[in-house]
């Protein structure tokens, strides 16, 4: 069995292979649960928002990851998870309940949270944005 411990980042080589890929397949988590999202039944201006949200939450998260600072990589995650925290609250307001957009939020939500814990690792502990 072959460890990869190579570094590919531009931040004192704080990632290794496997982070990166794991922030890839963080990056296809919010591709599905955005899927998800256009399938959810809501009044035509609440599915509008609901995609909205679910975009921008993908926008900054694709901000984060071709971030080239530890700061405006935290700021990033911070404002996508924020996002996605925003589309529950609209989920909730309509009772969207079991479904493949519920499961793939649980998923992100988890995710997202963890990145952020790992970034403030890197920000001496900084946990200022997580609520």
């Amino acid at each position: 069995m072959v460890t990869l411990t190579t570094t590919v980042s531009a931040f004192s080589g704080r990632f290794t292979v496997n982070t990166k890929f794991k922030r890839f397949l963080t990056l296809q988590f919010a591709s599905s649960f955005d899927r998800a999202c256009t399938t959810v039944t809501l009044p035509p201006r609440d599915q509008e928002e609901l995609l909205r949200l679910s975009r921008q939450m993908m926008h900054h998260l694709s901000v984060a990851h071709h971030a080239r600072t530890v700061e405006d990589e935290a700021k990033a995650l911070f404002v996508s998870l924020t996002y996605l925290r925003d589309t529950r609250e609209l989920l909730d307001r309509f009772g969207v309940g079991a479904g493949p957009a519920r499961e793939y939020w649980v998923k992100l939500h988890d995710r997202l949270e963890t990145h952020c814990l790992e970034v403030a690792g890197g920000e001496d502990g900084q946990l200022r944005m997580l609520g």
